[in-house]
C-alpha cells in the first residue's frame, strides 16, 4: 500500500524536484512550472502525480537534444557527425 501523500505542500514539492520553495513560488507567479491547486490565497498544494508527469515531460535525452549531430573527438573538440 502506498502511503505517500497525494497532495504535497510547496516545500514537499520543491524537495521532490530538488528545488527551492521560492523557485516554485516564482514559477506559479509567472504561470509556468508544475500544476498546482490554490486552496486559498496563502495555501497551495501540488498533486504528486502531476509533479511527476510534469517532470517527465521536461526530460531531456542528450542524444535527442539540439546539436545531436555533433560528436566529440576525445581531445575535447567537437566534430560534425558523418552525414550531418
Amino acid at each position: 500500500m502506498n502511503h505517500e501523500p497525494f497532495y504535497l505542500t510547496r516545500e514537499e514539492a520543491a524537495n521532490l524536484l530538488g528545488l527551492r520553495e521560492q523557485t516554485l513560488a516564482n514559477w506559479a507567479w509567472q504561470g509556468v512550472g508544475p500544476p498546482y491547486i490554490r486552496i486559498n490565497a496563502r495555501c497551495v498544494r501540488y498533486p504528486r502525480d502531476e509533479i511527476l508527469t510534469w517532470a517527465a515531460a521536461h526530460l531531456v535525452r542528450p542524444h535527442e537534444a539540439d546539436g545531436c549531430n555533433q560528436s566529440f573527438t576525445g581531445n575535447g573538440s567537437k566534430t560534425r557527425a558523418a552525414g550531418a
